[in-house]
Formats: C-alpha cells, sequence, structure tokens
C-alpha cells in the first residue's frame, strides 16, 4: 500500500535563448489526459523551479514569461524527474493588455481516439457542422457523417450523447458557434462505459469558462448558395467561486435546394423494357431556436453537481417535391407535387453528480438523463397524369398527417478508482425508449397507386436496456493497456392498433473492446485495437406505415428489422509524430441498409430498410499532420480497402455480391499568415472513388473548399469569409444494376456556398495588465 501512494518530484531550470537565467518565470504542470493545469510554480532568481507531492503519470510542463512561452515537454513521472532546461523565445513588447492563451498540438493520437484541436483556426467562426465536416478522417457524404467509411457513428457533448434523429443533430449542430469548441475527439475505440450502440464516437468537448466573473459574445453565420442559410446568436458565461453557468441562443433560418434524377429501366412481362425518368426539385425551408444551458456547483474538492439542458425548436419547416417523370414511348407521362409542413420539438435535461472518495482516484457518479421528441408531419400529395400531347387526362391525390412522440429516458452509476497502476471503472446503467407513431392518409382514385397502402394506423414501440461493464486502463513504462466487457440485455416490442401480431425481440450480447499502445526508445509508437458493437433498429425504421413521394416512388418502414453486431480490428504504427500506417478489418453480420429495388410489376422504386446478410471491409490507411513551417500546418490522409455487402435478391431469392475496391484522399491545410497570429487561412481537400454502399455503387466525387479568418481589436472579435466546394463537385451519382435491377440516380446537392461569420466577445476576456501575473487564476487562463 506505502507503493500506491509514492509522490515524486519534478524539478528543472528556466532559461532564454542566450541561456540567460529568468527568475519569476511562470511555469504550468498539465495533465497530459485533458491538458487542465494541476499547478502552478515560479522559477525563483537562479531560473530553478520544483514541483512536489507529484503522483505518477503523463504530464505536459510548460513556462512563460510576459507573453512569451516555451516549447511543450511531455513527461512521465514513475520516480523523481529533472527535465533540465526550459528555453523560453524573448520578444521584445510594450502591451497595454495581455492576453494569454495556451496553444495546443493540432492533432493529437491516443490509444483510442485522435483529438482534433480547433482553437484559434479559421473554422472557430463557423457552425459546429461545419467544423465537423473538415475534422481529419470524418467525412460528410450526403449530411451523413462517416469515419473511415463508417457511418454508425454516435455524436455527444462533453461526454453526453446528444439522442436525436440525424437530421435533427445537424440542426441542432448547424445553430451553434464552432468558437466554444475546444476540441474534436473521434473515439474509434469506445470504453466500455459508454453504450455498445453505434461503432465510433464523436465528442465535442466545448470551452470551460476559466475566467472569474462574466463574459460573453455575440455571433453571425451567413452562408449563400443558390438560396441564404442563416444563423445568429449569443453565448453568456458566469462564473463564481463554487459555480459556473454558461448560456447559448441561436436562432437559424435556411432554405436548401437538391436536384435529383432517376432513371429506370422496368422490364416487361413480354422481355421488353420501359424507361421512366423522374426529374425533381426538392425545396426546403428551416427555422431553428436552439437554446442550451450548463452548470456546474462545486460544493467542495470531492463534490460536484453537473446539470446540462440542450432544446431545439423547428416551429416551421416545409418540403417541396416537385417532380416530372416521362415514360419513354407509351405518354404515360405524369408530374407530381408533393408539399409538407413539419415541426420538431426535443427537450432534453442530464444531472449527474460525482462525489471523491478516499482512496486513490476514488470517485462515484449517478447520473440520470430525460428526453421528449416531438414530431408532426402533413402531407398533400398530387399527381396529374398526361397525354401524348401533355394534356392531364387524369389526377389522384393523397392528403396524410403523422405524428411521433417519444421518450427517452436513462441512469447510471459509475465507480473509478486506482489500485497500483491500474485505473479501474465500473458501472451499470438502465435505458428506456416509448415511441407512439400514428399516420392517417385519405386517398383519391386509390386505383392509380401502384402500392396500397399500409394497413397499421397506430404503432407503438418501447425498448428497454439493462446494462453492467467494467473498464481497465494500465500503463507500465513504455506500455498502455485499455479494455473492458460491457454486458447488455435487450427488451423490445412492437404493437400495432390493427389486426397484426406483436414483434417482440429480446437479446443478451457481451461486447469486448481491447486498445493497446506500445512507445518505442526512437519515440515511434505502436497501437492494437478491437472492439464489438451493436447497432439496434430504432422506432424509425420499425415504424411500418408508408410514405409516398411520387406515384411511383415510396418510403416502407420494416418492423421485423433486426439488430446488426460487428467486429473491427486495427493496428496502426506511428513513425515519430508524424507518419501513420493503420491496417484494419471490419465484419458486420446483419448490417441495417436503405435497400432500393425497383419493383418491374408494379412500375414502383420502393426505399425500405433492410437486414443485409454481411458487410466484410478491409484496408490500409496513410496519415500525415506536421507543422512543415511555424505558419503551416499540414494534415493529409490516404485510405484503401475493399468493402463487400451480401444480400438476397428480392425477386430471384439468390445471393448476390455488391463489392468494390475504393480509395479516398484528403489533405487539411492552416496557415497562420501573419506575425501577430491575427489572420489564419484554412484549405481543405477530399476525394472519394467508386464505392459500394448497400446496393448501390456510387460514382466518384470531391469537393475544395477554403475559409480565412480575421481577429479584430484586440482579438475581441474576429470575421470570416470562405468557400466550400468551390468547383460544385460534390455530387453524388450511384447505380444499382445487377439481377432485374437496373436503375441510376444522381444527386446534385447545394454545396457550393460563399460563407461569413463574424464574431464579437464582450465582458472579462482578457487579463488587463502588462505585468507578469502569480495568482491561481491568472494561471487557468493559460
Amino acid at each position: 500500500m506505502a507503493l500506491f501512494s509514492q509522490e515524486f518530484r519534478i524539478s528543472g531550470k528556466v532559461e532564454n535563448t542566450q541561456q540567460e537565467s529568468i527568475a519569476f518565470a511562470n511555469v504550468l504542470l498539465l495533465k497530459a489526459k485533458d491538458s487542465t493545469v494541476l499547478k502552478g510554480a515560479s522559477s525563483n532568481e537562479e531560473g530553478f523551479f520544483s514541483f512536489n507531492n507529484i503522483e505518477t503519470g503523463d504530464y505536459i510542463l510548460t513556462a512563460s514569461f510576459i507573453e512569451n512561452v516555451s516549447k511543450q515537454y511531455y513527461l512521465t513521472v514513475e520516480a523523481d524527474v529533472d527535465v533540465g532546461t526550459l528555453t523560453i523565445e524573448e520578444n521584445t513588447q510594450n502591451l497595454d493588455e495581455v492576453v494569454v492563451t495556451y496553444q495546443k498540438p493540432k492533432l493529437e493520437r491516443k490509444v483510442d481516439r485522435l483529438v482534433f484541436n480547433v482553437a484559434n483556426t479559421a473554422l472557430s467562426d463557423g457552425t459546429i457542422w461545419e467544423l465537423l465536416k473538415h475534422t481529419p478522417s470524418v467525412t460528410d457524404i450526403q449530411g451523413v457523417l462517416t469515419v473511415k467509411g463508417s457511418s454508425d457513428i454516435d455524436v455527444m457533448i462533453n461526454g453526453r450523447k446528444v439522442n436525436l434523429p440525424k437530421d435533427d443533430i445537424i440542426n441542432l449542430l448547424s445553430g451553434a458557434s464552432a468558437s466554444n469548441v475546444e476540441s474534436i475527439e473521434v473515439i474509434t475505440n469506445p470504453p466500455s462505459k459508454y453504450s455498445a450502440e453505434g461503432s465510433m464516437l464523436i465528442d465535442i468537448k466545448m470551452n470551460k469558462n476559466l475566467i472569474a466573473g462574466y463574459n460573453g459574445a455575440l455571433f453571425n453565420n451567413y452562408r449563400q448558395g443558390v438560396f441564404a442559410k442563416h444563423t445568429l446568436g449569443t453565448d453568456h458565461y458566469f462564473k463564481g467561486e463554487k459555480s459556473d453557468f454558461s448560456i447559448n441562443y441561436s436562432y437559424g433560418r435556411n432554405k436548401n435546394i437538391r436536384r435529383h434524377k432517376d432513371i429506370v429501366n422496368f422490364s416487361e412481362a413480354n422481355g421488353g423494357n420501359s424507361v421512366w425518368t423522374s426529374r425533381q426539385d426538392y425545396l426546403r425551408r428551416i427555422e431553428r431556436y436552439g437554446l442550451n444551458a450548463y452548470y456546474n456547483y462545486q460544493f467542495n474538492e470531492k463534490n460536484k453537481l453537473s446539470l446540462v439542458s440542450i432544446n431545439t425548436w423547428n416551429p416551421n419547416n416545409s418540403r417541396l417535391f416537385d417532380t416530372k417523370t416521362s415514360v419513354e414511348g407509351n405518354g404515360n407521362d405524369f408530374n407530381t407535387l408533393n408539399t409538407s409542413d413539419e415541426n420538431t420539438l426535443n427537450n432534453s435535461i442530464h444531472v449527474d453528480y460525482t462525489k471523491g472518495l478516499n482512496g486513490k482516484n476514488e470517485e462515484m457518479m449517478v447520473g440520470a438523463h430525460y428526453t421528449h421528441y416531438k414530431y408532426g408531419r402533413n402531407q398533400n400529395l398530387t399527381n396529374d397524369f398526361l397525354d401524348m400531347d401533355g394534356n392531364i387526362v387524369d389526377t389522384n391525390q393523397l392528403i396524410g398527417d403523422s405524428k411521433n412522440e417519444i421518450d427517452l429516458y436513462s441512469a447510471r452509476f459509475d465507480y473509478t478508482t486506482t489500485i497500483g497502476k491500474v485505473n479501474l471503472e465500473a458501472g451499470i446503467r438502465y435505458a428506456g425508449i416509448t415511441s407512439e407513431s400514428t399516420n392517417m392518409q385519405n386517398v383519391d382514385n386509390i386505383d392509380q397507386l401502384g402500392v396500397a397502402l399500409a394497413n397499421a394506423q397506430k404503432f407503438n414501440y418501447s425498448e428497454s436496456i439493462y446494462a453492467a461493464y467494467l473498464g481497465f486502463d494500465l500503463k507500465k513504462d513504455k506500455w498502455q493497456y485499455k479494455g473492458g466487457l460491457r454486458l447488455e440485455q435487450t427488451n423490445t416490442l412492437g404493437i400495432f392498433d390493427v389486426d397484426l401480431p406483436n414483434v417482440e425481440n429480446d437479446y443478451l450480447k457481451l461486447f469486448p473492446s481491447f486498445s493497446m499502445q506500445y512507445i518505442t526508445a526512437s519515440g515511434n509508437e505502436f497501437r492494437l485495437w478491437y472492439y464489438r458493437r451493436i447497432t439496434r433498429p430504432r422506432f424509425v425504421i420499425a415504424n411500418p406505415f408508408q410514405y409516398f413521394q411520387t406515384n411511383n416512388s415510396v418510403f416502407v418502414g420494416n418492423p421485423n428489422i433486426l439488430p446488426s453486431t460487428r467486429h473491427y480490428a486495427a493496428a496502426a504504427y506511428n513513425f515519430g509524430k508524424n507518419f501513420t500506417v493503420d491496417i484494419f478489418y471490419r465484419n458486420q453480420n446483419n448490417p441495417i441498409r436503405q435497400l432500393v429495388l425497383q419493383d418491374n410489376a408494379d412500375k414502383t422504386l420502393v426505399f425500405k430498410q433492410a437486414n443485409f446478410k454481411s458487410n466484410v471491409s478491409y484496408g490500409i490507411d496513410f496519415t500525415y499532420d506536421n507543422y512543415i513551417a511555424n505558419f503551416w500546418n499540414t494534415y493529409a490522409y490516404l485510405s484503401l480497402y475493399d468493402r463487400s455487402f451480401r444480400f438476397f435478391d428480392d425477386a430471384s431469392n439468390n445471393l448476390i455480391s455488391n463489392g468494390k475496391l475504393t480509395w479516398s484522399f484528403e489533405c487539411n491545410n492552416s496557415f497562420t499568415l501573419t506575425k501577430n497570429k491575427s489572420i489564419y487561412l484554412d484549405v481543405n481537400f477530399f476525394y472519394y472513388s467508386d464505392e459500394a454502399i448497400a446496393n448501390t455503387i456510387r460514382e466518384e466525387f470531391s469537393a475544395l473548399s477554403m475559409l480565412a479568418r480575421k481577429t479584430l481589436w484586440n482579438k475581441r472579435a474576429s470575421i470570416s469569409v470562405g468557400v466550400e466546394d468551390i468547383f460544385n463537385q460534390n455530387s453524388t451519382p450511384s447505380n444499382r444494376i445487377y439481377s432485374d435491377q437496373n436503375n441510376i440516380s444522381d444527386y446534385r446537392f447545394e454545396s457550393r456556398l460563399l460563407t461569413f461569420g463574424f464574431r464579437y466577445k464582450f465582458g472579462n476576456t482578457g487579463i488587463k495588465s502588462n505585468k507578469r501575473n502569480k495568482g491561481n487564476e491568472e494561471r487557468r487562463r493559460l
């Protein structure tokens, strides 16, 4: 037990570039895990400093004098450490106001995640959604975020999962300013304390306000494509001795257009083909309000209460599908006008209480969460059928009204402690979902419709998950191990209000995970990781109702869909801090994907969720990240992989394989263009070759974007301007050609956008002194 509580001493000296001692320099010791300040000290008259009573662990050491800062010194403490000399480059300065900032590395690789530090980049004047699209290893494909080609991703904010459908997550993050983000963590192997749902995690780490008193900001983000997209908002922070509170409000209005073309070669009974071509303009208007609040109260060093509330309201959203369908040669053309109005409301609250215990790093946490989500949509669809001369000869109409209310609730207990060099964590969790969906449809001249309406008008879905986990983290010499095991029991039930059998599924599954990292004597790193995860069908997928988009285009749900599990294994080797090679293998059983099928008998194009038999992919990734010059940081990512989906053909029941060797390339460049660091420039490019997705081959696409940022008025304000997808190449044509399927889709998004952002900070934003600072509060600003 005496060994477990050993504490050590760190010492060293501060000098300038002329090897002269610097007296009274500020020296900071930070935790390497999250870069939070642990202790501060000042050098004596000879330049020497020391920290006593330091526990074993990984730390960062840095020294500063006035506004001059040394390079960071990374160290592992397992005995007394003499770091030698910390050198500060001195520049002649005469400042009326000193604003000291602590600059982190732009990209950090850890045993189970990639950390992208984004403060003071040109991206910070945009929205969080725009920031995610520029995060290394993260790609936005048709509004879907992917990491290493996988879309099984959950989004978190400060470690708390955002329980929203995909479109609403985009709305939430599109209304939040990126200037509040400290870093984006792409967690490639999530610890066992997180739900086994999904595959990888994106954790958005928000800045913590360390300055006592009050400060705030106003921000504006404007983007212009074919139509305007506008977000306006304000942030406010309050900090006292024991508590801190922040609140964010935003309002946004967007109008988007997407052009879409489907060409379907329907097989005729006589052996011929009929070609149906649909050209669609899709207009969507979005009005959104966001109100998010964070409150923390520190009772004492060991007791802390945290409250988080995330709220979004979209009262006036509208969709308009204007589709013209031509049928080659037989004069059965028709035009479709499909309009709908939507409204969504999401309210969520998280409550966490953390209590420190008597053991080393021993604490317990209890937490609870509740989300209420409400969605309503009405629909008016009219089909006008034309003769050979273009005259209307018949019409049908569908009027619909659908509603969905969802309640999510969870409770958890977590316990962490350290025994020797092993950090342990364990916990239990319960999560529940209840969903009620209703769908009312009235149809005039139903004989014209190719697919019969669903019988069910009401569908209730419930899900309960009981989980327990155990995890560990061990660092010994040059080795670090992290792993765990999670057990989850899931019970689901779907109930119809008509004479259809209930859909029930109960299952118990184990989810192991393991990560390993080794640092060689030369500073290179080797990492190895494995996990098993699950994707459960949610209420939206299980909803059995049909939603018509045109007379021959329909979306259908699948109440009988099964959960999907997958295994993922990877190994990586870092050559120094700049170059990394990864190899990976991914095997997914019963993957849940959208299946696009042409029904040749009814001449319809059906979009439905289905279980594929398998999805296997393997490949190799190359990553380069480096400061080519003091003003230029570059990140380049090249991925080569083979992906193959296997599924049963609906018509023949034959097993079909859809595979493709794919490569992608991404390059992000950040420039600091002035000595005073007031002008930043980001230039980003990505390219994807042809790729197999479900039963589709998506063709190549790419995009080049540029964004510049200028700080004003001693960094109290900033302005940014840029262009996304400069050459307008982010379109995604795709095809499905196999068995009796022969169709092509081409999506043209409004991706070329002129962006403009402005932000102004007020309140207690800087240190109003040109003297060196000794107090702990001042050090915490670094």
